[in-house]
């Protein structure tokens, strides 16, 4: 624990260091990190963890840092709305493209509305998606918890097929709403706010219908992290991070923290929420238990000799296409007794490097993948368009390090891909129409 406790105030030293931007894929992966580091020192008592173990993820947090310090950011002209003589043709472009993104934006809301609906059908609620307000609150958690269990076949995976499309809508639909929520237009971010009053109740649906709190928290991260992508880009690389902006998001995940609660008692049928102080205990591995599930899995079943090269990292993608079966798309991971009577299947983005490239592959890896996250960073600044919502992405994943199942779901990737996909084309014709309006 203690030196869990170092690792995360080593981080914070490099999180405040006098160079480097604050709103760089770098950053957010330091402070991703630190937390993790000192959250998991705070609660992981009684709890296994490897030293060895411990000291190589360290490295590789650092090994990510150095990769990324091969990258210079470049500091440009921001963009003034109130300036038609802005020198740098990337920012109208970005802008001209803002309607086709809107339009899209309402069509993906739509079709997930009707997925949404399909897959509560496919989960067998008769009422489709409407079937959630019936029976007060005790139907309500048992839906939750009914729906839960029913996503699993045995020890393999089994969502349904029109929930999966309904998360991959959302997915754009974030990434895209996160653009027109930080553009220097009143009108476009008003209409934006309008457009989530729309939008939101689906997210909620999903989650609540599904009972897995990650439905509700991968979208808010997207749309928080392409606003931030956005920001960035219009100010031309400087940093964008205030504290209202740390405020905001305080409060934001102290709301995801209760609604956590809520799902979690749903699981334990504690629908009184009488058993308040058992489910915090119970959700103690939720954020404490990274480090020590890793360590146990890295110390009982890991082998150096089995690596996989790529095929388990990027197994959201393949497994889709029908090229790769098993872990990370459709194989539950059983979980890991980490000590005290809790277990844990988390093992953060480690686990999959290590299967994928060994011990000393990981170092390797955690090099290109900070230096690629920088370079996307700069070419997001200097290019704009496709490359904002890549960063968008990238922040995501960035942070998601902690905990490697964003990744495992393809959904979410194939939503991202083909969020940045709309981006570069909605820039390509707006750039068109804004070049034949001058």
């Amino acid at each position: 624990m203690i030196l869990s406790i170092v690792f995360g105030f080593v981080l914070i030293l490099a999180l405040f260091l006098p160079n480097g931007n604050f709103s760089s894929p770098v950053k957010i992966w330091t402070g991703a990190w630190a937390i993790l580091w000192t959250v998991n020192g705070l609660l992981s008592f009684n709890f296994y963890l490897s030293a060895g173990l411990m000291w190589l993820v360290f490295f590789g947090n650092v090994t990510f840092i150095i990769g990324a310090s091969f990258v210079r950011t470049p500091i440009l002209p921001s963009f003034n709305i109130e300036q038609s003589n802005t020198e740098r043709y990337v920012y109208k472009r970005f802008l001209s493209g803002s309607k086709f993104r809107y339009h899209i934006m309402y069509i993906t809301c739509v079709l997930g509305w009707l997925f949404l609906n399909a897959g509560f059908l496919e989960l067998g609620h008769s009422g489709g998606m409407l079937s959630i307000f019936r029976g007060g609150t005790r139907g309500f958690f048992e839906i939750m918890r009914v729906s839960k269990s029913s996503l699993f076949l045995g020890n393999e995976y089994a969502i349904p097929v029109g929930i999966k499309a309904t998360s991959m809508a959302i997915c754009i639909t974030s990434i895209l709403a996160g653009l027109e929520a930080a553009s220097p237009s009143r009108r476009t971010r008003r209409h934006t706010l309008i457009f989530l009053a729309f939008f939101l109740p689906q997210i909620f649906l999903l989650s609540a219908g599904t009972g897995v709190r990650s439905f509700i928290l991968i979208p808010g991260l997207l749309f928080g992290f392409s606003a931030l992508a956005t920001g960035v880009f219009l100010s031309g690389g400087r940093n964008v991070i205030s504290l209202r902006m740390i405020l905001t998001t305080m409060f934001i995940v102290l709301v995801f923290f209760v609604w956590v609660i809520i799902v979690q008692s749903a699981r334990l049928k504690d629908t009184e929420f009488t058993q308040l102080s058992a489910t915090l205990n119970h959700m103690r591995p939720w954020a404490a238990g990274y480090i020590p599930a890793l360590s146990v899995w890295y110390d009982t079943r890991f082998d150096d000799a089995g690596i996989g090269f790529g095929v388990t990292f990027f197994r959201g993608i393949l497994a889709p296409l029908g090229l790769v079966t098993g872990e990370g798309f459709n194989e539950r991971i059983t979980l890991t007794r980490i000590g005290d009577g809790q277990a844990s299947n988390a093992m953060t983005i480690f686990r999959v490097i290590f299967l994928d490239f060994g011990r000393a592959g990981s170092v390797i890896f955690c090099f290109c993948a900070g230096l690629l996250s920088q370079l996307t960073f700069r070419k997001a600044i200097m290019c704009g368009g496709a490359w904002v919502a890549l960063l968008g992405c990238v922040y995501c994943a960035v942070f998601f390090s902690i905990n490697f199942w964003f990744f495992a779901y393809g959904s979410r990737l194939i939503g991202g891909a083909l969020a940045v996909i709309l981006v570069g084309v909605s820039v390509t014709i707006g750039g068109k129409k804004w070049h034949w309006k001058t």
